[in-house]
């Protein structure tokens, strides 16, 4: 009895001292493409309440770490977004506190065995069909940044449950496309939604299929993303036809569509929002939006209905996307042009491709302005890119990639002159030869040489320190070039910053990325960081905090460096576009002024000038615009920060102008110098009336 009633009395002690329980995961680890950030949960439930970090390594790659806290009885999900690296096909997972280990799993990276492979996921409810597609032709896919056209991929699909779903932008970077069958918002967090907004704005893919609970993304602030009013269900009897005729159209083969009706729900595009595909009675049955650099396509109806038969599952996919199956072996590319189309079929799907075609000139010589390139935007994003194109916007992704690096280019780093050195080292030898032997032979004191060569020696070196120290000497500080984009469609900011800073002193620093959701690092080459290696020690490591990244790092002594960033925050502003007797006019709402603004109206450039905060000014004349900022690369695909690409597709108007100090990163003791800022707002389809 004594025993039993001991064991009662303790049950609780042990109970409070049971040890945390520990669930490590990552259901996006599948969709791993280096260079990109994935979720990796750790959920913790524990009696007692403790203080612990994760520690993530890839092996050979920066380790990543961060720190959380769980209350006493409390459970806890900690997302912890890690970045994939160059190599590696595992990646440990550690749990800490006190430096007591709690938990440890290795996770693989199938991700990394098919880095081309193009990424679907898809949340919730399956619509059925994506797996099917094994393989399929390298058509342009929104947010792919694979393979090239002659390339064939296969299709990998991973279905998310919302709780799975990023709460951060960028751990959206490794898919190219999501679909949401019957989405219902409330089921996500205000994080996730917004996590969702900022990857569409910044370049994602994402596909609708609304059914009988279109309530609920109607009614939700994610329903901004496609302006479409919406008036309930109905039943079309036209909808299977309509549908059956678009795709034997772009299967180029009969699809039989079955009798019946569909329900569909009654969609009211409004300005900007594309119908690609009606029933007969002029219902959208297939709506596009283009948000920022990416785009929001809307099935009015269920993608998952058992009344589609034949015209579902994968005949769907491979029609809307292009995706239209293994194209034949093409040993010379340069024959791309005489094979027959039903051979190699390049065209795009119903939605159309994916971004605006550069179509630059061949005698185009000044790649480097911004003159002319902005204005490339405006081809028909249809016409296919030509070889000629290809190269030169990669010489202009060569040149971004310069504009990036020359912001290391401090006058402090810069050497001493050739003439000073020069100069410096004659004087150095005439001192220590002609100088000493007149000295010497003045005083007649021959062994005096064995003092006045040391001391001249000293005398020159002291004064060589102090000239570099000289010339060396100030704060640390930085200059910054961002590229952003005002995307008032979903209600954020979204952008991208490189910044060069110089060390004149060696200390332990944090760099901390922009307010609101991102990520800041050191920006790599791919052989290396970039600059003077700055960032030294082995106690470089990214660090993560809700919603953001930064890393902690020992600066070298008289070091430049260049860092990276990328972000997203909400942001209400906007430029407000309307029509006036004379033409049109515009207001700046932005919350920042504006200088050498220039407007997109679809299909020229207008010049206005400078635009202070709150100011109205009347668009001038049509003109080829000409920026003194020549931060072009920000539109281009394919640059360091090609998630950054410019949204100014054809017919989407587009407001252009430099700013100053937009989304800079902070580092600890480091003067921000300068930070230049190429600001693109993005307009309604039109002026407003008068």
């Amino acid at each position: 009895m004594r025993p039993l009633f001991l064991a009662l009395f303790l049950l609780p002690a042990v109970a409070l001292a049971a040890p945390p329980r520990i669930e490590i995961s990552a259901p996006m680890l599948a969709f791993s493409r280096s260079g990109a950030w994935v979720p990796v949960h750790v959920d913790v439930a524990a009696t007692e309440g403790f203080d612990g970090r994760v520690l993530i390594d890839f092996g050979g790659s920066i380790p990543q770490e961060r720190t959380f806290t769980v209350p006493d009885n409390g459970r806890r999900r900690i997302r912890v977004p890690a970045l994939v690296p160059e190599s590696g096909y595992e990646v440990a997972v550690t749990v800490l506190s006190r430096g007591k280990l709690l938990a440890s799993e290795v996770l693989p990276l199938p991700g990394r065995l098919d880095a081309a492979a193009l990424r679907v996921a898809v949340v919730g409810e399956s619509p059925l069909g994506w797996t099917v597609l094994r393989s399929t032709h390298a058509g342009p896919v929104e947010g792919h940044v694979g393979p090239t056209e002659y390339d064939e991929r296969t299709v990998q699909v991973e279905t998310l449950l919302p709780d799975q779903l990023p709460d951060t932008w960028f751990g959206w970077t490794s898919t190219d496309v999501a679909v949401w069958r019957r989405p219902d918002p409330a089921a996500l967090t205000p994080a996730q939604q917004g996590a969702l907004r900022a990857w569409v704005a910044r370049g994602g893919s994402l596909l609708l299929g609304l059914g009988d609970e279109h309530a609920e993304w109607s009614a939700s602030p994610l329903a901004g993303l496609v302006p479409a009013g919406d008036r309930g269900l109905v039943g079309s009897d036209s909808a299977l036809m309509a549908l059956g005729r678009a795709e034997s159209s772009m299967l180029r083969s009969p699809v039989a569509a079955p009798e019946g009706a569909l329900l569909v729900v009654r969609l009211d595009a409004r300005a900007g929002v594309e119908v690609l595909l009606s029933d007969d009675e002029g219902r959208p049955l297939v709506l596009q939006n283009r948000v920022g650099a990416g785009r929001v396509v809307v099935l009015a109806f269920d993608p998952g209905a058992a009344e589609l038969g034949a015209l579902g599952g994968a005949s769907l996919w491979r029609s809307l996307y292009g995706l239209w199956g293994p194209a034949l072996a093409v040993e010379d590319p340069d024959l791309f042009d005489g094979i027959p189309p039903t051979e190699f079929d390049a065209r795009p799907g119903l939605v159309g491709p994916s971004r605006a075609v550069l179509a630059l000139r061949c005698d185009s010589s000044d790649l480097t302005g911004l003159s002319g390139l902005l204005a490339s935007l405006g081809h028909d994003a249809d016409q296919a890119l030509s070889r000629c194109a290809e190269q030169q916007r990669q010489l202009i992704s060569q040149r971004w990639t310069a504009l990036q690096q020359s912001q290391i280019e401090f006058d402090a780093a810069a050497p001493l002159s050739l003439t000073f050195i020069i100069a410096f080292g004659l004087l150095y030898l005439i001192a220590i030869g002609p100088l000493d032997w007149l000295i010497i032979r003045r005083l007649d004191k021959p062994l005096w040489t064995w003092l006045t060569f040391p001391v001249l020696a000293l005398a020159f070196a002291a004064a060589a320190a102090l000239v570099v120290a000289q010339h060396k000497a100030g704060e640390s500080e930085s200059h910054c070039l961002a590229v952003v984009d005002l995307v008032p469609e979903a209600g954020v900011q979204v952008g991208g910053t490189a910044c060069g800073f110089w060390s004149s002193d060696r200390r332990d620093r944090l760099a901390q990325a922009p307010p609101g959701t991102g990520w800041v690092k050191p920006a790599d080459d791919g052989g290396g960081f970039i600059g003077d290696d700055v960032v030294t020690g082995s106690d470089l490591r990214l660090r993560g905090e809700p919603g953001r990244v930064g890393f902690s790092f020992e600066s070298a002594q008289w070091a430049a460096n260049l860092v990276e960033t990328a972000w997203a925050q909400d942001d209400a502003g906007f430029v407000r576009w309307y029509a006036t007797a004379e033409g049109s006019a515009v207001r700046n709402a932005t919350g920042v002024d504006l200088r050498e603004v220039h407007l997109w109206d679809g299909a020229q450039w207008f010049a206005v000038g400078s635009l202070r905060d709150g100011a109205a000014r009347d668009v001038g004349r049509a003109t080829e615009p000409v920026i003194s900022l020549p931060a072009t690369a920000g539109l281009i695909p394919g640059g360091p920060a090609q998630d950054l690409l410019a949204a100014a597709l054809p017919g989407r108007p587009l407001l252009v102008g430099v700013a100053q100090s937009v989304g800079a990163p902070t580092v600890d003791g480091v003067r921000p110098a300068s930070h230049e800022t190429l600001l693109r707002v993005h307009l309604p389809p039109a002026p407003e009336a008068l």
